[in-house]
């Protein structure tokens, strides 16, 4: 019975977020020759993006409604096709960019000399913090402790702590951790990362003095100035806004228009129908691909607001991205990253 359910919420979810709001409105989402678009919202917004008929963010990303493209899973991703005859949809993400984003941003010295390494991998790194010795070679690497290891580095960017480690641990990869375990996890990460803590120290800081956050691009984040209402509610909110708001907000967009800009002075023929907060979805002719490849292998490994936050910062730290084939089901394209 309890499997009969869990089968059920899941079919349940696809039909009320994904498949129902285009079925039900058809004028809304779908073209006569049976396509289906989801509506996007510009960032930022008043509004907050609850509701299907509006939307927007104060994470500075673009937001999706009707259906909820960015957030589809894996059965409502595999409806996406071309819309060219012969075309493909290949996606271009960029790798681990919000704690790339911590890194530059804060200069934190660990951080920095992870990614600057031939082969980064900031996961791996953390779990051998959580776990000494730790090796590939330990069956529980790459699912189970590898992944704590990711857990960790996304809640500690945003100061999450013990108790919200212990939930999501238990609730994204089954393991049921101790809270002196998480405590001490969290101890250890945050004794080599005091460039970060420091960092985040001052934002908290310039909240309390300004009641506002200003971004590199000029744009402006309001909170309390009240210390118990900023200590209370807006910690968490404080050290992750640039971070997302810059990493897997602008970033992605500005290689989006720097594509754009490419794409209309070679004639490329080719879309972009998709943003995922930290990747562009594009679709083009088969034979258009290796064009596409070429410009967007270079402003995803060096998008132009990344290089021009780091020239202002007097440091850098290096940005890659991940390459995948979305459409035919199959097909292997040797693009720049090689054959995904």
């Amino acid at each position: 019975m309890l499997d009969a359910y869990a089968v059920h919420a899941t079919n349940d979810k696809l039909l009320t977020s994904y498949i129902r709001p285009l079925l039900d409105h058809p004028d809304r989402g779908c073209l006569p020759d049976g396509s289906a678009w989801p509506s996007w919202f510009p960032v930022p917004a008043h509004v907050r993006d609850e509701s299907a008929d509006t939307g927007g963010t104060r994470q500075c990303r673009f937001a999706a409604h009707n259906p909820p493209a960015q957030t589809q899973p894996p059965s409502i991703r595999a409806c996406i096709t071309s819309r060219y005859p012969d075309g493909v949809v290949v996606s271009y993400d960029l790798s681990q960019i919000e704690l790339r984003t911590a890194a530059l941003l804060s200069g934190d010295e660990g951080m920095m000399a992870e990614y600057c390494t031939a082969s980064p991998d900031l996961h791996a790194a953390t779990a051998r913090l959580i776990f000494p010795g730790l090796t590939p070679d330990d069956p529980d690497y790459r699912n189970k402790k590898r992944s704590l290891g990711k857990t960790l580095n996304f809640l500690t960017i945003y100061r999450g702590g013990a108790f919200k480690f212990v939930e999501t641990a238990r609730r994204d990869l089954g393991l049921d951790l101790t809270i002196s375990f998480a405590e001490e996890a969290i101890r250890l990460f945050w004794a080599g990362r005091q460039g970060l803590w420091e960092w985040q120290d001052a934002l908290i800081a310039e909240v309390l003095r300004t009641g506002y956050l200003l971004f590199p691009t000029g744009w402006r984040r309001t909170f309390s100035r009240d210390r118990e209402s900023v200590e209370r509610t807006y910690i968490n909110e404080i050290c992750n806004v640039l971070v997302q708001g810059i990493g897997s907000g602008q970033v992605p967009q500005s290689c989006q228009m720097e594509f754009l800009r490419r794409r209309e002075a070679q004639h490329i023929v080719c879309v972009m129908p998709q943003n995922d907060h930290d990747g562009v979805l594009f679709d083009c002719p088969r034979n258009q691909f290796e064009a596409v490849d070429a410009i967007a292998d270079d402003v995803f490994r060096h998008p132009p607001l990344w290089e021009r936050i780091a020239e202002s910062l007097g440091r850098y730290v290096p940005v890659d991205y991940e390459m995948k084939v979305l459409y035919p089901p199959g097909l292997s394209l040797q693009g720049r990253r090689g054959a995904t």
